[in-house]
């Protein structure tokens, strides 16, 4: 009993150092480590409990930021906020509870035979539950591993399998640390090391099939940096309408394209059209398009929509299809909105897109865009990469104040671009605000709580990355045929504990 106390503190302290591996901690070396120790529980025989442990310490540490929501901006009292974003967070890491008590299960029922055999085990049960957390309880893809490794010598399998590519190859990685420090081997140790430095170096030298062209943009994303709990007040829109008025007028002429941010205006494009189109024309006529943030309505059905347009022509806009948890959106809402309402918890009325994703026109170009949390949802942007010459994405990230968040929210970013090959302008109402090239390099960035422009070139590209013509299909196909090659009744190599 003692000995699986032990284990599960363990898993849990695991859970939090592998979040360290995201920003703005940027360790991705300790992540690996971490999962390594979590894989090597799970080797050890752990039960299911050591797995709740591991993803409940996780997402404490890596998403604690949704209590700052609920208590700070959603007037919930401290211990209500508390007990939702401990609800929330214990939902969540029930997927790797589920992960352990699956292994266990084939651990007894197959007989993998070599040290290949587990790390391939491991690795493709990692890589199905990482694919699982895209849709379960609505879908909470946030801290997947592949974005803690976005700046290590393995971001080149990006641009041919996406984000869960660099999953994999982290996966694999601390599957076979764990399996030698189990099975220490000075031999294989050492040809762990060269394999991977190796694979390092391959991969650093694959070629990029998404090219510049001569074509630039000069683009600017506006950061007005109104706090939240101001932003909603309707005392506070028309100063908010004056502010980014007085921050776009001088890029008037000087810019292509200006970008506010998400609910940039927190209104119905009917209530301020006077002002905004107006504003917007005069920009026009000096050759600067300006594209906001701001809420649209259905008049047949009554819905509202969190909605990215064009103010010099309505008719061009992009409805939001992924709603934030607990935000915009309630997860299991049959029973938990009632505690919402109840409790006082920010609960939003707005609804996803049923319209198939579509770029819209800004100026001369096809712009893609997407809205806040889809950013975490890379393989449905792949459906219209073709079509588009650039990105445009919005964010409120005031909603979790000067946390982790923002800063994750970034590094989401930043691999779409390395995934889709294409230049990202990001504008959020209080950071970070950035103009992000193909290679998800940030050229230029406004950081939290500021208040300002960032204005920046993007250059237009030629070519298409893999992954935008295939998605994920390639990764989960290699996980699940792993897997299933493992399932022959085999005997598993003795591990000592």
């Amino acid at each position: 009993m003692r000995q699986t106390w032990l284990m599960t503190l363990s898993a849990f302290a695991l859970g939090g150092l592998y979040s360290l591996g995201f920003a703005p901690y940027n360790l991705p070396y300790l992540t690996l480590a971490a999962l390594g120790g979590f894989f090597v529980l799970l080797l050890r025989g752990a039960p299911v409990r050591v797995g709740y442990a591991f993803g409940f310490g996780l997402f404490l540490a890596g998403a604690y930021w949704f209590y700052i929501s609920f208590h700070h901006f959603g007037d919930a009292v401290e211990a209500v906020a508390a007990l939702v974003t401990l609800v929330f967070l214990a939902l969540l890491a029930l997927v790797f509870a589920l992960l352990a008590w699956v292994y266990q299960r084939l651990r007894q029922s197959v007989q993998p035979r070599s040290a290949l055999s587990h790390v391939a085990l491991l690795a493709s049960l990692w890589m199905i539950f990482e694919a699982l957390r895209l849709w379960l309880f609505g879908g909470f893809p946030w801290l997947s591993l592949g974005y803690a490794l976005i700046d290590t010598p393995f971001v080149n399998l990006v641009r041919y399998g996406g984000v869960h590519s660099l999953s994999a190859i982290g996966a694999v990685m601390a599957a076979n640390l764990a399996y030698l420090l189990l099975q220490p081997n000075r031999r294989s140790l050492l040809l762990a090391l060269v394999g991977y430095t190796v694979l390092g170096l391959v991969v650093m030298q694959l070629p990029n099939p998404v090219q510049t062209t001569e074509k630039t943009l000069k683009v600017a994303a506006v950061q007005p940096n109104i706090a939240q709990h101001q932003k909603l007040l309707e005392s506070q829109l028309q100063p908010s309408i004056d502010l980014l008025k007085s921050q776009t007028a001088p890029l008037a002429g000087q810019v292509d394209v200006v970008l506010w941010p998400e609910s940039a205006v927190p209104s119905f494009i009917e209530l301020t059209h006077e002002q905004l189109l107006g504003f917007a024309a005069e920009t026009r006529i000096a050759g600067t398009d300006v594209v906001t943030g701001l809420f649209t309505v259905d008049y047949d059905t009554r819905e509202v929509y969190n909605t990215l347009v064009n103010l010099n022509n309505l008719d061009e806009y992009y409805r939001k299809h992924r709603l934030v948890p607990f935000g915009e959106t309630i997860p299991l809402r049959r029973w938990l909105a009632p505690l919402a309402i109840r409790f006082n918890i920010p609960l939003g009325d707005l609804f996803p897109s049923d319209e198939p994703l579509a770029p819209f026109q800004v100026g001369d170009h096809s712009v893609g865009a997407f809205i806040c949390y889809e950013a975490a949802y890379g393989h449905e942007l792949t459906e219209i990469v073709d079509q588009i010459d650039y990105w445009l994405t919005v964010s409120n990230d005031a909603w979790f104040g000067d946390t982790s968040a923002p800063h994750q929210h970034l590094q989401i970013t930043r691999m779409r671009a390395i995934e889709t090959g294409k230049p990202i302008v990001r504008s959020s109402n209080t950071g970070i605000s950035a103009i992000i090239d193909h290679n998800g390099d940030v050229t230029a960035e406004l950081g939290v709580n500021q208040l300002g422009v960032v204005t920046g070139e993007i250059a237009l590209t030629t070519g298409q990355t893999l992954y935008s013509k295939l998605g994920n299909w390639p990764i989960w196909v290699l996980s699940w045929g792993a897997l299933f090659v493992l399932l022959a009744p085999r005997k598993w190599p003795r591990i000592s504990k």
